[in-house]
Parts: structure tokens; sequence; C-alpha cells
């Protein structure tokens, strides 16, 4: 940025040349990744529910985040249903993620693949999921 403030144009070129072959390199050798803020939601939002050091990546529930770029719901669909030990509600979404109960509130009618559901960010670093518009209940993400 500096460069900028060089007047003479030969050398201020010249000082530009310089600095985009040193950027060139850092990302050529993965030292920096430039992406755009579209990436960046996805990344955001295939990470979400996730706590540190993996969701800070993209400034997820860090300070880096100013309150109307954090991701406080996402919108989606049940791709399976599953119950694991104890009748533990696993769900996964067309995402990829899978989702776990941690309480013990039920859904009045069991979720099914296909359905519409969102996830809410709740307070203390919970979430909760809604299928087909039911109550949400609160679940953790195991994947």
């Amino acid at each position: 940025m500096d460069c900028r403030t060089i007047e003479d144009s030969a050398n201020r070129l010249a000082c530009f040349d310089r600095q985009v072959a040193i950027l060139q390199q850092a990302e050529q050798t993965k030292e920096i990744v430039v992406a755009d803020k579209n990436a960046i939601q996805e990344a955001k939002r295939g990470l979400f529910g996730f706590t540190a050091p993996v969701g800070r990546l993209f400034g997820l529930g860090g300070s880096a985040d100013s309150p109307e770029d954090e991701l406080k719901r996402i919108d989606t669909e049940v791709s399976s249903v599953s119950y694991g030990r104890g009748g533990v509600l696993r769900i996964a979404f067309v995402e990829g993620g899978a989702w776990e109960q941690t309480d013990t509130r039920n859904f009045a009618i069991s979720p099914r693949a296909g359905q519409k559901a969102y996830i809410l960010k709740g307070a203390l670093g919970s979430f909760f999921v809604s299928v087909n518009g039911q109550p949400g209940i609160r679940m953790r993400r195991v994947q």
C-alpha cells in the first residue's frame, strides 16, 4: 500500500512489481490465502457448530466477526436420521454435518430425510435444531 505514495511513476510501478511478486510467492507457498466474502461465508456455513480452534480459522466465534457478520442460523435439509446408544438422536444434514441430541426433549414427530430444518446458535455455545417447523431441541455438532 505504501507504493501508492511514491510520486515518480517509474519508481511507483517498480515498487508495485516488487510487492506483487512477494504476494504471488506467498500465495504459491500457501503462506497467504486470498478468499472472497462468498467463499468465507460458505466456509463459515460448513464449519457452523464447531468450536475453536477450527472455527477461529475464518473468524468464527471470535472478536474477528462483527455482529452483523456472525452466523447465527443456517437453514438446511435433513439427509439422514439415526439413533445411537441410549436412543440419542443423530441427524445428518445435506451440507455434511452431523449433530447429536444433548437434552432429553424429543420431537413430537420423528424427523425424516428431506425435511427442512434450521440450526440456531443459542447462548453459551449451545445450538438448537428444529425440523419441519417443530420446536428446537438442543444438539451438538459431532462431525
